[in-house]
């Protein structure tokens, strides 16, 4: 369980700085390290699962205190993930005082977004089994986060796929009119345009003519399947992607 006490240190480092911890923390992040077997963490008070083989802590930042550091297992390797835990779905544009939050949002965002490029680049590693030349097809991916992006395009390689990446729906739209894309891994909640949006210009164009798959971290019930041809969630692992590819026949 290396890799899980190397993530927390990443976590805690970035989201309190050099802040105390407060107790409940302190207390989760002790008990969190001296787990031995993944399975362990269920038994943990504070841990919440919010899928099936998906633990989540409710660390929280020193401005915030619902952000959580997600973690999903696969054979031998933990896969992990940051939920700001404050997204429109939960506190949203109308909610009265909410100019007060933008601020404590951007920063959720900032940490987030440290946080996993830390763990990017000192935990993951692309998948080793499956080297070969882009010959699959091309795969869009998008999503806002330039670490989802950056662990897409090595696992993707993997694989054997081109990979078109964008940050936004507009900027998806425009690489669809212009590429033929084999399958697309969409994101929900980005600035601008949701994917269900994507998906709606999409198919007014009469361009939607390949699967897509949504890849969030959103809870499963705020989640609108029937509109998408398969769900991943956030943490993902090389297997998660492989087998949704595996689905459609491109691999």
């Amino acid at each position: 369980m290396k890799s899980l006490k190397k993530a927390l240190d990443i976590f805690i480092d970035e989201a309190y700085l050099d802040a105390d911890l407060p107790e409940p923390v302190a207390n989760l992040v002790k008990a969190i390290s001296d787990v031995d077997e993944f399975s362990k963490l269920f038994t943990i008070e504070g841990i919440e699962s919010p899928a099936e083989g998906v633990a989540s802590a409710r660390l929280g930042n020193r401005l915030y205190p619902h952000m959580k550091l997600v973690i999903r297992k696969e054979g031998n390797r933990l896969y992990f993930a940051v939920d700001t835990h404050d997204g429109p779905e939960r506190i949203p544009p109308s909610l009265p005082g909410y100019e007060r939050f933008r601020a404590v949002m951007q920063e959720n965002e900032q940490i987030r977004e440290t946080v996993q490029r830390r763990i990017a680049k000192e935990l993951y590693t692309a998948d080793p089994d499956r080297r070969s030349q882009p010959s699959c097809g091309c795969v869009l991916v998008v999503d806002d986060e330039s670490f989802v992006l950056d662990i897409m395009d090595r696992l993707l390689s993997s694989f054997g796929f081109e990979m078109l990446s964008a940050g936004s729906a507009d900027v998806a739209l425009d690489l669809v009119r212009n590429n033929h894309v084999s399958c697309c891994f969409l994101d929900i909640m980005m600035p601008g345009k949701s994917g269900y949006q994507f998906i709606e210009e999409l198919e007014a164009e009469g361009l939607r003519k390949f699967p897509i798959v949504f890849l969030t971290g959103m809870h499963p019930k705020h989640i609108h399947e029937n509109v998408v041809d398969g769900l991943i969630l956030k943490p993902f692992t090389a297997s998660m992607l492989r087998g949704q590819l595996s689905r459609f026949g491109l691999i």
